[in-house]
């Protein structure tokens, strides 16, 4: 992660000279294009969210905001890229053991249910967001 601040040294100052970071372009496109992904994957979320009430699988609405945050945080963690299957499973293993921990009281096969639907809408954001000519949907997403 790249620090907000950096600390500089005057050589004629007595203390380090605090400097805010100033992301590039690149940094603060690649920011952008994350928490659009987000948005989209966290609207995707709640659409099978309400799909599913009166079916059993239901969240709560702060359950859902508690995944949405776990989801977020991954997605935020690391610039997009492609990502190997390999790397995939990891990443999604890791949200799938932060909402069991987190969400104890949601039953294994409703988290189980909704890791695959998070997979799908994750390449579905992907596909919508990013054209042809753009980045492949594999490239948008640390989920896909």
């Amino acid at each position: 992660m790249i620090p907000a601040t950096a600390q500089a040294h005057d050589r004629n100052a007595a203390e380090p000279v605090v400097q805010a970071f100033r992301p590039t372009r690149a940094t603060a496109d690649g920011t952008a294009r994350r928490k659009e992904l987000c948005r989209c994957v966290n609207k995707e979320m709640e659409k099978e969210n309400d799909a599913r009430k009166g079916k059993g699988r239901h969240l709560t609405h702060e359950q859902l905001k508690k995944l949405e945050r776990i989801v977020d945080d991954e997605i935020m963690k690391e610039p997009l890229k492609n990502y190997t299957e390999e790397e995939q499973k990891v990443i999604l293993k890791k949200i799938e053991d932060a909402a069991k921990k987190d969400l104890k009281e949601v039953p294994t096969a409703t988290i189980d249910k909704i890791m695959i639907e998070l997979k799908e809408k994750a390449a579905h954001c992907a596909s919508v967001m990013w054209s042809p000519s753009a980045l492949p949907p594999s490239a948008a997403t640390r989920l896909v």
